[in-house]
């Protein structure tokens, strides 16, 4: 069923996902498969952004990074902080997006995953739009000051 809903996903048959998924879930659930449950979840909530439905989407991301947590699936928990940071930047919020892309470019880089890469690069550009003391401002309201911001110059400067 996973299979299924991640094809439709791919299809953006998005509604179609959303069943499939959901009866995926379920019987996740029943089981008491966490590693199968995490990765639905982390469906679900890509299924649920691309609809519209952002509250929903957040409420699977984060049921999902905390199963992975607690998994220690450090890759499934790190791609999860990344679609749901890239999801609080994309409308505008940057206290949570910063938290979470903070947390995926750590854990991924922790893991030398190549994605990583990735969560750095949206971390500047939030930096870019927001300017310097926003995102410093930013940057300790999401508990985060050791993200590195690159200044005009080019130097680096830690919080």
């Amino acid at each position: 069923r996973l299979q299924l809903g991640h094809e439709h996903f791919s299809r953006e048959r998005l509604r179609q996902s959303d069943e499939m998924l959901e009866r995926a879930d379920g019987l996740a659930r029943e089981l008491s498969d966490g590693p199968t449950r995490a990765r639905v979840l982390q469906l679900r909530g890509l299924t649920a952004r691309n609809r519209g439905d952002i509250d929903r989407a957040a409420a699977f991301f984060t049921d999902a990074i905390a199963i992975a947590a607690g998994l220690r699936d450090r890759a499934l928990e790190g791609a999860t902080h990344y679609h749901l940071g890239q999801m609080h930047a994309d409308r505008g919020d940057p206290v949570p997006a910063l938290a979470h892309l903070a947390a995926a470019a750590h854990i991924l880089s922790d893991i030398a995953a190549k994605e990583a890469r990735t969560a750095w690069e949206v971390i500047r550009e939030l930096a870019a739009q927001l300017g310097r003391e926003r995102f410093r401002q930013v940057a300790l309201q999401a508990a985060v000051p050791w993200v590195i911001i690159e200044d005009a110059s080019g130097e680096d400067d830690t919080h």
